[in-house]
């Protein structure tokens, strides 16, 4: 009984369908066949079209080389009558034709033996006439010839036209002419029909382009190919193609439209039965899409109000960064200045009044504090105007951050000794930043550890990196500086890094402004800042550089 059911159901199918799909079958087969029909008519059509340009195109380039041999034969005549005129009259009347002949080059007199007397203007380029081939083919001896073409190293082909000057049955020599191939065929070309591409060439020398592209793609046997046989030996071909103007007002759409007409008639015809069952399969269909785009255009609103919110904060959060950079620079700017000022003021009375007093050591002590206070006012003048430009960011330029490290090492090895404190460097990274700006910030970490270090503990300070993971910066790299210092409560983790904050420490000056340096000068480089805390223990300040930061 299933299987009873199964043949039922598909009779049933086939019933239903099997006449449309004969139906569309003979529909788009008939289709097919006219469109063929139809192409392979307009095909034939546009190929006689392209050979009789040909033919005028061939007619053309043989009228032209025509004119200018017989041209040059009235002129041998005419100097064979004036018995070879002067050299100055002959070359005033050369300088006149050239002016009058695209792609004439030059003009020559070549004696009987192959050798040119005279020449205007001299082509060095030009070869020797072979007389063994000029005689082999005889033509040259009676008739103006072309011979050619000439491959000067750099230049275009040349081709030359020689015209005998004959007396009583023997050439006397011949006058030559030199025309470049490009410039010669456009000539004879300037009055053809503009809808036709001219391919000249002289075996696998090309004499002349005017390329139409794709024409051989789009309409087959569109190109016509023919060969021209010149007196004097020389065989040219002429290619002539249809241009991309042509090609486009000869594709027609006809067939490519009967064809479409035809397949989509035979798919109505074979949908026709089908129509009622596939039109409620739409309606369903339809109204799922429609709740499907209401569901995404609600989403859409609520993502849009979100961003919104997000820029308001996210302005908000840059207007209140940006005022507290313009605080602290006119902070530094007046608060700062004002005592290096007054200190350099002393150092010079000092120097003024005392010089004579003090041995070579106070001098040379002397000396070293007004390196360190020009030093300061540099630094500071540096901060300034890093703090003064909200959008400021680090130079790119090639920095070895152990070299930086070792630097502001030996800057603070003085206070280092002092206290007895040890310093261990592990490898480092080498990045693209300022130079400048990264000896300030590790200068900064180093006195920030060795003020809050503890009195009973020998204070050590640990520099090393790592690959950065599970950060905000995935790839790039991570730098420790670590001490065993008095610490902070993970509450001021923050609070630490703020202009003028400073947490309450014995014996520690300063002003606060040493750890906020610190981390604008890392968002400069366009990385991160934290730090961690163990009150009694120590402190870990991490800086996290992105991968473009790090130099490959």
């Amino acid at each position: 009984m299933e299987r009873a059911g199964r043949l039922a159901e598909w009779q049933a199918r086939f019933d239903r369908w099997h006449v449309p799909a004969l139906v569309g079958l003979v529909s788009a087969a008939l289709a097919v066949l006219v469109s063929h029909a139809l192409a392979m008519r307009e095909q034939n059509q546009f190929g006689l079209l392209v050979e009789a340009g040909a033919r005028r195109v061939r007619s053309e380039i043989r009228a032209g080389l025509d004119s200018r041999m017989h041209a040059m034969s009235i002129l041998a005549r005419e100097w064979q009558d004036r018995l070879l005129p002067m050299r100055g009259d002959w070359e005033s009347d050369v300088r006149l034709i050239l002016s009058q002949s695209p792609g004439l080059q030059s003009i020559a007199w070549i004696e009987a033996d192959g050798e040119r007397s005279w020449e205007y203007p001299p082509e060095t380029i030009l070869p020797a006439l072979d007389l063994e081939a000029l005689r082999a083919e005889g033509t040259a001896l009676r008739r103006p010839v072309v011979i050619g073409p000439v491959l000067p190293p750099g230049r275009e082909p040349r081709l030359r036209i020689l015209a005998p000057l004959v007396e009583s049955g023997s050439p006397r020599g011949w006058l030559a002419a030199a025309y470049t191939s490009r410039a010669l065929f456009a000539d004879i070309l300037v009055n053809a029909d503009t809808t036709y591409a001219v391919d000249v060439a002289a075996g696998d020398v090309e004499l002349y382009r005017a390329a139409a592209a794709g024409a051989a793609d789009r309409i087959p046997h569109a190109a016509t190919h023919t060969a021209l046989a010149l007196p004097g030996g020389l065989t040219i071909q002429i290619g002539v193609g249809p241009s991309d103007e042509m090609l486009t007002a000869a594709d027609s759409y006809l067939p490519r439209a009967t064809l479409a007409g035809g397949l989509v008639l035979s798919v109505l015809l074979f949908l026709a039965l089908g129509l009622r069952n596939v039109a409620s399969q739409r309606a369903r269909a339809l109204e799922v899409e429609i709740a499907g785009h209401a569901h995404a255009e609600a989403e859409i609103r609520r993502l849009n109000a979100e961003l919104e919110q997000r820029v308001l904060e996210r302005t908000a959060e840059l207007s209140r960064s940006n005022d507290d950079l313009q605080r602290f620079a006119s902070f530094l700017s007046h608060e700062l200045r004002q005592p290096l000022g007054t200190q350099m003021i002393c150092i010079d009375l000092l120097e003024s009044t005392a010089a004579d007093a003090l041995d070579e050591a106070a001098r040379q002590h002397m000396a070293n504090i007004r390196a360190s206070a020009v030093k300061m006012a540099e630094l500071i003048s540096a901060q300034i105007a890093l703090s003064s430009s909200t959008n400021a960011i680090a130079a790119r330029d090639r920095v070895e951050l152990a070299s930086v490290v070792r630097d502001a090492i030996s800057d603070v090895s003085p206070d280092l000794d002092a206290v007895g404190a040890k310093v261990r460097v592990g490898a480092l990274p080498v990045v693209h930043g300022d130079a400048r700006q990264l000896y300030q910030l590790f200068r900064n970490l180093l006195e920030n550890a060795i003020k809050y270090r503890r009195d009973d503990v020998t204070s050590e300070i640990a520099i090393d990196s790592r690959t950065a993971s599970g950060s905000a910066l995935p790839d790039g790299c991570e730098i420790l500086v670590e001490d065993n210092g008095r610490g902070f409560a993970r509450e001021d983790a923050e609070r630490i890094f703020e202009p003028s904050q400073r947490l309450e420490a014995n014996g520690a000056d300063g002003q606060g402004l040493g750890l906020a340096i610190c981390r604008t000068i890392v968002e400069r480089h366009g990385g991160r800042l934290c730090a961690e805390g163990r009150p009694g223990e120590g402190a870990t300040f991490r800086i996290a550089l992105p991968r473009d930061r790090i130099y490959q």
